[in-house]
């Protein structure tokens, strides 16, 4: 059954409650061109010597609770950033100053990696997919594949390398292929590639297209304030969305603390109260 615009609200909302309490103010920096942060509470700058924490947008609840609650155990200052992964990657790669990245998918802190300056990235939670669709698609879990091969249905995806959700809808392909026999040929011919930041929800809204896949969490905030219709995809195509983490290998102690912090049990509960599967 499709869920429902109500239900994804109200479990977002449960999801940020649960972050709430024991939470101290966590300092945001200030946002830059492009940059989806909120102001710090405090306003300004970073504080001096604080730990350069950036994470993806969807996890902005968890992160910020995690980080408040080391913050207060530890006394030292942490400045969060919030942004799409590709962008907060390549914002990096271009010389801005991080200590820890939090990121959906793998692609992108295995590109800092290699270049010798990153650790490899962990797997600290994984979300599941969702389908996401236009107003006038009513999709059951049972049907998503079927409606995702439908000759009428516009199929929207990122190339695999350019953003997470594209290697996650891509390895989704390769497993419908498992389950019925041409899905791969035909989903590769008939998906119109976006380039990377095109929002999904904006082609949906625009018209543009009438479908795409969508990690669950992201999709349940974005079916909160439109009409499109979200549906869990079934466990046999369910590739999954990982969420991983690296540090700067010259970062300083505290950076590192911070590091193991987010892979704490305290921070395991913290992503699945925001609805996320732990390790």
């Amino acid at each position: 059954m499709q869920v429902t615009r109500a239900a994804w609200l109200s479990a977002c909302l449960l999801a940020l409650a649960a972050c709430l309490p024991g939470c101290t103010p966590t300092r945001e920096s200030a946002p830059s061109a492009g940059q989806d942060t909120g102001q710090a509470a405090s306003g300004g700058a970073p504080a001096p010597g604080a730990i350069r924490l950036w994470a993806d947008s969807a996890l902005r609840p968890a992160v910020q609770a995690i980080a408040s609650r080391h913050e207060a155990r530890t006394g030292q200052p942490v400045a969060l950033t919030f942004g799409p992964s590709a962008a907060l990657r390549q914002r990096i790669s271009q010389g801005q100053e991080a200590d820890v990245f939090v990121a959906a998918g793998s692609t992108q802190p295995q590109q800092l990696a290699s270049g010798g300056q990153w650790q490899p990235p962990a797997v600290i939670a994984k979300d599941s997919l969702c389908l996401m669709t236009a107003p006038r698609l009513t999709v059951a879990p049972a049907t998503a594949l079927g409606a995702l091969l439908r000759a009428d249905v516009r199929v929207g995806a990122y190339q695999p390398g350019a953003e997470p959700l594209g290697d996650a809808f891509w390895q989704l392909v390769d497993r419908a292929d498992q389950l019925q026999s041409g899905a791969h040929a035909t989903l590769t011919a008939k998906v119109h590639v976006l380039s990377g930041g095109q929002p999904l929800r904006e082609e949906l809204m625009q018209g543009r297209i009438d479908a795409a896949v969508q990690g669950c969490i992201g999709a349940g905030a974005d079916a909160a304030s439109t009409a499109l219709g979200i549906t869990p995809l079934p466990a046999a195509l369910d590739t999954g969305l990982p969420y991983t983490l690296t540090w700067r290998l010259k970062a300083s102690e505290a950076a590192r603390q911070l590091a193991q912090a987010m892979q704490s049990p305290e921070a395991a509960q913290q992503w699945r109260a925001l609805g996320l599967q732990t390790p």
